[in-house]
């Protein structure tokens, strides 16, 4: 005996996964996976849940098996690449002195924001104090790091010069500089000292460098005082046994050779004598000057002549040893002729 029998066996289709989400991160990040298509969802991570968040740090693959209602699965999977961060450099002079600036330029990038808002490559900086610069470099996969660098401000040196600075003419004076580690004058020398001698009023200047580099300038000025123009007036011709007054000036305090201070002094020297002064101004300059007093001898009178005569009779005095002649009788001739009556004295002045 046959008999016929049928059954139907339904074939469900496979559910569609599909897996949504960045794919591609940078080295730091996270990115959501979120599979679809089912109903259950078991992740090669272990995971449970539609959505994932993964932070890989190298290039991971991600599967999910999905299930639907009909108990069907698939499997798909998605490739997470992590992209490394930008390794930026940043070049360029970290040390300066108060007043120069630097040029700070940075590599490694495609774009670049610094801290003080230049969107440039290079930046050209001029602190007044220590600062530290930083840069954000971003790369072609959007990547971005972040570099920093210090700029060092050092103070310029303090210079500065002593000595003194106010000297006479033909006199030098010793100026030091001071602040730093070396030193270049403006005549050239290149000592922290140098011994100066101008002959008008003259500056200085010098130029200080210390141990960092960093330079200051100063100067100073010399000033010359002009020497004391010394006179001294008075009668510089006498005769033996006369005196003179000689005045010293130019000055404000004298010094003669005879130990005199006052600027007259009276001398009556028996031979020809020179005097000298010293002479000292206000600004303590001085000035030597001398004269010589010239002394010269008295004449060596004689008178010739008879000096006996008669009453009655006459006779011719006669002077000698000078120029001119004054008598005690008012004559000023070098010869007079007398006839006293009475025996009579007779003198002569001789110049």
């Amino acid at each position: 005996c046959v008999n016929t029998g049928t059954v139907t066996v339904t074939v469900n289709p496979l559910p569609v996964v599909t897996i949504s989400g960045d794919t591609e991160i940078c080295v730091g990040e996270s990115t959501t996976l979120t599979a679809s298509g089912g109903s259950n969802y078991t992740w090669s991570n272990g995971a449970t849940t539609t959505s994932i968040t993964v932070n890989p740090i190298v290039t991971t693959t991600y599967g999910v098996t999905v299930s639907d209602g009909n108990g069907c699965e698939s499997t798909g999977s998605v490739t997470v690449i992590v992209n490394p961060l930008p390794t930026p450099t940043i070049v360029g002079d970290t040390e300066i002195c108060l007043g120069e600036s630097t040029n700070l330029g940075v590599f490694g990038g495609v774009s670049y924001v610094w801290s003080n808002g230049s969107t440039t490559a290079a930046i050209n900086v001029s602190p007044l104090v220590t600062t530290l610069y930083s840069v954000t470099v971003t790369d072609g996969k959007g990547c971005s790091a972040v570099a920093s660098t210090t700029v060092t401000v050092n103070p310029l040196p303090n210079a500065a010069i002593t000595g003194d600075t106010e000297i006479c003419v033909g006199e030098e004076t010793t100026l030091y500089a001071s602040g730093g580690a070396s030193y270049v004058w403006s005549n050239g020398e290149t000592t922290y000292w140098i011994d100066v001698n101008p002959v008008v009023t003259t500056t200085y200047s010098v130029t200080v460098t210390d141990v960092n580099g960093c330079k200051a300038s100063t100067s100073t000025t010399v000033t010359v005082n002009p020497l004391p123009v010394v006179t001294i007036s008075g009668d510089t011709e006498i005769c033996v046994g006369e005196s003179t007054t000689l005045t010293a000036s130019g000055g404000s305090n004298y010094t003669w050779s005879n130990g005199s201070t006052t600027a007259s002094i009276e001398v009556s020297p028996s031979v020809t004598t020179t005097y000298n002064v010293v002479v000292t101004d206000g600004n303590g300059c001085r000035s030597t000057s001398s004269v010589t007093v010239i002394v010269n001898p008295l004449p060596i009178a004689s008178i010739s002549g008879d000096n006996a005569i008669c009453i009655g009779d006459n006779t011719t005095l006669t002077a000698s040893g000078g120029s001119s002649y004054v008598w005690s009788t008012g004559a000023t001739t070098s010869s007079i002729n007398v006839s006293p009556i009475a025996t009579t004295s007779y003198g002569v002045t001789v110049t």
